[in-house]
């Protein structure tokens, strides 16, 4: 199969490079804006939106007229182009979803995309851009595959690329056992085979942090430079969360991925979720939303499908209620965010891994029904050996209208 990858490095760009990336970012916002006005004006006399290659058209002339535009690559005005078209056709296909393309202001993220004549020189750690020269990076890792398109972007004062490659790898059908993993508020992920993820012990002091600049944000006059440098330390710190919860998602779901074939997630519905419950649950919603569920979905997801493994987002209903051992499902087993016990059988376990086990079994009867999955010969059972038949993503959002899982009230009077 084909795969395209993104490989992101740190520049080591000089002084002079660095002004050149702005001012190649700054004209790309200018034909943005210049171009999305002109759409908005012909959306409101025609009630549709102008095609890139219309829009393409006008660029020579819009150079003529502002020759600023001429010492950026040709290249990165009209990928800008494709953008603001990419974004139209959205907006029109998922009306009430997508918004229409907003206006880019002078403190907008800066970033543009090379899609030719990118070489990378990796003995001398060094990358060339179209019309823009050599620059050095930090090569932290190897280089797969062929280059397709390079994006330069700045975050936080420093400059970024990240380089797109696509080749070819052999997925071999993988034979493994399953896992399932639930996640929550308190225990971020809690995996059948042991593993655990509790974010927000890592996160405590970056949250204490931030509410402390945003505290001083809020005393400094608007328009000054105190209150822009306020901004950047917020930013900064707000970026290094980030950072924080991308790495461990990326750790875990990667040892999932490397020692299970299946792996089983709740098909949650975050954004249904979060919506809910008004102030009485804002803090709650502020921790599920930290959490990162949904990076761990789709991080495992593309991670099992290159590896030869399968993914499957099953319903959350009931799997917090539900005994393992006996099958027995009432609210009263859910003891308290931590205690299962249930009230047929009297099965006693932690909460969280209770919940994982019954994701796994459901999702590895959902994959066997599709012919994802087969048992291995002469195994049997939640615990035995799977081959994967057809390596595969079932994560697909669900209806908005499935029950949705829910949080024991003590997690709510933790969370207020």
């Amino acid at each position: 199969m084909l795969i395209r990858k993104a490989f992101r490095f740190r520049l080591r760009e000089q002084p002079a490079q660095a002004r050149e990336y702005a001012r190649t970012a700054g004209c790309c916002r200018f034909v943005w804006n210049k171009a999305l006005a002109l759409q908005q004006r012909y959306y409101r006399l025609f009630g549709k939106h102008l095609g890139y290659n219309k829009l393409a058209t006008r660029l020579p002339r819009w150079k003529r007229r502002h020759t600023f535009l001429t010492e950026a690559p040709s290249q990165a005005l009209q990928q800008t182009l494709k953008d603001l078209d990419t974004a139209w056709v959205r907006f029109f296909k998922e009306p009430g979803q997508v918004g229409p393309p907003r206006f880019k202001g002078r403190d907008a993220h800066a970033a543009f995309r090379l899609p030719q004549s990118v070489e990378l020189d990796a003995g001398n750690a060094r990358v060339r851009l179209a019309k823009l020269g050599w620059v050095r990076l930090r090569l932290s890792r190897d280089v797969l595959g062929q280059i397709k398109n390079a994006t330069v972007s700045r975050h936080q004062g420093q400059w970024f690329v990240s380089l797109q490659t696509e080749y070819a790898s052999d997925v071999v059908s993988r034979t493994c056992t399953a896992v399932g993993v639930d996640v929550g508020a308190v225990r971020t992920a809690s995996a059948t085979d042991g593993q655990l993820l509790v974010l927000e012990a890592r996160l405590a002091k970056q949250a204490a942090r931030i509410r402390y600049l945003q505290r001083c944000l809020s005393r400094k006059q608007k328009g000054s430079r105190r209150r822009q440098r306020a901004k950047s330390k917020l930013a900064a710190v707000h970026a290094r969360l980030a950072r924080i919860r991308n790495d461990a998602v990326h750790k875990l779901s990667r040892s999932l991925v490397d020692a299970h074939a299946v792996v089983c997630l709740e098909d949650l519905q975050v954004a249904a979720m979060t919506t809910a419950g008004g102030s009485r649950k804002a803090r709650l919603n502020s921790r599920i939303l930290a959490a990162g569920w949904g990076a761990l979905r789709l991080q495992t997801a593309y991670k099992a499908v290159w590896g030869g493994g399968a993914v499957v987002a099953v319903d959350p209903a009931y799997t917090s209620q539900r005994c393992n051992a006996c099958g027995h499902i009432e609210r009263a087993n859910r003891v308290s965010q931590s205690i299962f016990r249930c009230v047929a059988c009297g099965h006693t376990a932690h909460a969280d891994e209770n919940a994982a086990l019954n994701i796994r079994e459901r999702g590895v009867k959902e994959l066997l029904r599709a012919g994802s999955l087969a048992r291995a010969p002469g195994d049997a059972g939640a615990e035995g050996q799977y081959i994967v038949l057809r390596p595969s993503s079932h994560v697909e959002s669900a209806d908005v209208g499935r029950l949705k899982k829910r949080e024991p009230t003590e997690a709510l009077r933790k969370a207020a």
